[in-house]
């Protein structure tokens, strides 16, 4: 089971991985994934290497934002801080710790929260076939399509927005 942890977007985060038996890492290699579709690489430290701007195989979204506790390394701690959060930040990620006795993995799920994002998704606007069925109340007439754009595959809808809402993030989602 993976540790879970939950932030607020923008602030830093601690992701834990430490070797139980304090074992010295400063000879070793560690690295960071973000399990998604494809495996992104967060953070590697090997016998001293470790990702920088400089060194290529970072993912782009980690560049300049994570970095490790060089000074606890000997006491077996290979824990990173991520910061400046960010939604895309959320998921499960994995520490390998390839250690002279054995490789370890450890695991951690982290949930980047914040206002604009963590709200229920709503029926914003539903179309089959022609028919407009159910639809929320807070969308109720302020929601069109373009049905003259549906044979091309273009199913874009416009929101009218009303006084007093900030619209901070947008999605497409298809389902």
């Amino acid at each position: 089971l993976a540790e879970s942890l939950k932030v607020e977007k923008g602030s830093d985060v601690i992701l834990p991985c430490s070797l139980w038996t304090k074992e010295d890492l400063r000879a070793t290699q560690f690295i960071w994934q973000k399990i998604s579709q494809t495996t992104q690489r967060v953070f590697l430290y090997d016998n001293g290497d470790l990702y920088s701007d400089e060194r290529p195989g970072q993912s782009e979204q980690f560049k300049g934002r994570v970095s490790h506790f060089k000074d606890e390394l000997e006491q077996g701690n290979a824990s990173i801080t991520i910061r400046n959060t960010r939604r895309a930040d959320s998921g499960v990620y994995r520490c390998i710790i390839q250690s002279i006795q054995k490789t370890q993995i450890f695991h951690i799920k982290l949930d980047v929260v914040g206002e604009y994002f963590d709200v229920t998704v709503k029926d914003v606007f539903l179309y089959d076939k022609g028919e407009r069925p159910d639809q929320s109340e807070q969308f109720k007439g302020r929601v069109s399509h373009f049905p003259d754009k549906l044979k091309q595959g273009n199913a874009s809808i416009t929101i009218k927005i009303q006084r007093g809402l900030t619209v901070e993030n947008t999605d497409v989602l298809f389902h």
